[in-house]
């Protein structure tokens, strides 16, 4: 069957030179291949160096086709844009200014955005400081201090109207005293007889007379009855302000009375809870208890040392228990060996009668090792029976050390012994300096509460200070807003008020 024909891959243009064809009598290489143009990563092993080298002579012609198309492209947009560039008809100019207008429209309407909000924020602030002048003067108002300037102001006006009709009645009493005497002088000079136009004429002052006390017992009723309306309007805010009083001391007597349960709950709770303090008696019991145990402990590690000693001593006297045991059983092996002498020869005979027995000599040797061993000793033990450090009975048995202690040394043995003799000393220094550093310690332990109690007692002075210094700027600081009140209630009267009347609104 023929192999199948491939199509060239897209872009893969072969130069004219090319001369590879298909032959069908060629079983080695990939010249068939290369020639119905299969790609060569496909039909064989190749580098990815070679590859691309071919993919870019394949494709040589290609890209620089496209290169001189974009090229020209570029030319050619640059030189339309070089043509049109002052041209303001075009779509783009008219884009681009349709751009702009749109960019200062909205530029325009964030300044008067801007300027509007800025008019707002000062609106709203002079509001602000509108309506706090408006709650200052309220509060002032309203304070309990000025309760008394209503009442002061309606004085004010009661007496000027008492003085104002005071002042009416003498002219009056004036004007009619004028016209008394005016009438008597007309009387006297022009000596009227007539009783009638006397009478009449009496009888018109009379009545003139009559219609002014009227008209005065009118206004004065009106002046009892304004009087009796304000006298009920003040007895009205009276009895307002002594309730408004009384339900405020009942609202502060109720929070006293729950601030005093809390403080109780939390002195009952803290009382309950709280640490109690700890008194010298019981400091004193706790540092003998402390004490105790360490003498306690003391003398279990002094037991301790004295059961390792003593283990120390039995085992010892085990391995020289032994060591005597297996030489008493070496000895009677020796003499079970030596009671059955071997026959003895002439040379024998004359060897233990003319010269020295080894035996014998050996013994001789050894009596005078011991005692020689003996008389070296002798002071040692004494020295040692004297300190108490080891008993007679353990000093007089032969041990297996060096010496009898179990030393190597005399010197090592000497030195042990003075370390011995000086051991009671050395206890009682070392109790002696833990004494004195425990007493330190308490002594510092001491002196640290006494500073703890001085700064404590420093902070607390401190504290009462700042309250003095606290209730006195709150003294100044209500007398100056007092001063102050009195200024706005002297604005608040008239100017021509009289003392009593701002008595009467300065009153508490």
């Amino acid at each position: 069957m023929p192999p199948k024909k491939k199509s060239t891959p897209k872009g893969a243009q072969l130069n004219a030179s090319t001369r590879a064809r298909v032959d069908k009598s060629r079983k080695v290489g990939n010249a068939n291949a290369v020639a119905s143009g299969v790609d060569m990563s496909r039909v064989g092993i190749i580098s990815d160096r070679e590859l691309m080298w071919i993919r870019r002579l394949a494709f040589e012609n290609d890209e620089e086709e496209v290169n001189q198309r974009t090229l020209e492209e570029q030319r050619r947009k640059q030189l339309s844009n070089q043509h049109k560039a002052g041209w303001t008809d075009t779509v783009e100019a008219r884009h681009d200014n349709f751009l702009k207008k749109q960019e200062q429209q909205k530029e325009e309407a964030e300044r008067r955005r801007q300027a509007l909000d800025e008019l707002y924020n000062l609106e709203e602030e002079e509001k602000k400081r509108e309506a706090n002048a408006r709650l200052e003067l309220q509060t002032l108002l309203d304070d309990p201090r000025g309760r008394n300037v209503k009442s002061a102001k309606i004085l004010h006006e009661t007496l000027q109207a008492q003085e104002k009709q005071i002042e009416e009645n003498k002219l009056r009493r004036e004007a009619e005293n004028v016209d008394r005497q005016r009438e008597l002088d007309e009387i006297i000079m022009k000596n009227w007889g007539d009783n009638a136009e006397e009478m009449r004429l009496t009888l018109e002052r009379k009545q003139k007379e009559l219609d002014i006390k009227n008209a005065n017992m009118e206004m004065l009723k009106g002046q009892i009855e304004e009087r009796k309306k304000q006298r009920l309007d003040e007895k009205g805010e009276r009895l307002r302000v002594r309730q408004e009083a009384e339900e405020e001391a009942e609202e502060n007597r109720l929070e006293t009375e729950e601030r005093r349960q809390k403080e109780l709950y939390n002195s009952t709770f803290n009382k309950s809870n709280a640490r109690k303090a700890t008194t010298k008696a019981q400091k004193l019991d706790t540092r003998k208890a402390e004490d105790m145990e360490y003498e306690r402990k003391r003398q279990e590690e002094e037991e301790r040392l004295e059961q390792m000693k003593q283990s120390a001593y039995d085992a010892r006297n085990k391995k020289q228990q032994r060591f005597e045991n297996r030489k008493k059983v070496g000895i009677d092996a020796y003499v079970d060996e030596t009671s059955n002498p071997a026959p003895k020869y002439r040379t024998q005979e004359v060897f233990e009668n003319k010269g020295t027995s080894f035996l014998d000599r050996m013994y001789q040797d050894d009596s005078t090792r011991v005692q020689r061993s003996k008389e070296l000793r002798k002071p040692q033990e004494e020295e040692a029976m004297a300190s108490g450090t080891e008993s007679w009975r353990s000093s007089q048995h032969r041990k297996a050390e060096a010496t009898a202690t179990g030393y190597l040394t005399k010197e090592e043995e000497a030195e042990h012994l003075a370390e011995m003799r000086t051991y009671p000393e050395r206890v009682k220094a070392e109790m002696d300096a833990e004494e004195a550093e425990r007493l330190a310690e308490a002594r510092r332990i001491k002196g640290i509460q006494r500073m703890q109690a001085d700064e404590k007692h420093a902070n607390e002075r401190a504290e009462l200070e700042q309250l003095r210094e606290e209730a006195r700027l709150q003294r100044e600081r209500e007398a100056l807003d007092d001063a102050e009140y009195a200024k706005f209630i002297d604005s608040q009267l008239p100017g021509d008020a009289k003392p009593i009347v701002r008595k009467r609104a300065h009153a508490p």
